[in-house]
């Protein structure tokens, strides 16, 4: 038997079922989901710039 359900989407952090106009169940899911980004625009630019360093290093070590 199949059961019909109301639209729906899911806090993009708990991932707990909530309203079709809603993106987080909370104030707590939406502030824990900026820290985790933001922690995660922190790795990526230190990424970018040690990549840059080794590749400088390496241009100018092979000259």
């Amino acid at each position: 038997m199949t059961e019909k359900l109301l639209q729906h989407r899911h806090c993009r952090q708990c991932g707990r079922a909530i309203s079709a106009d809603d993106k987080y169940c909370d104030d707590k899911c939406k502030d824990s989901y900026n820290k985790d980004q933001r922690g995660k625009l922190t790795q990526y630019i230190i990424l970018l710039i040690v990549g840059g360093v080794i590749i400088a290093l390496t241009i100018f070590m092979g000259r």
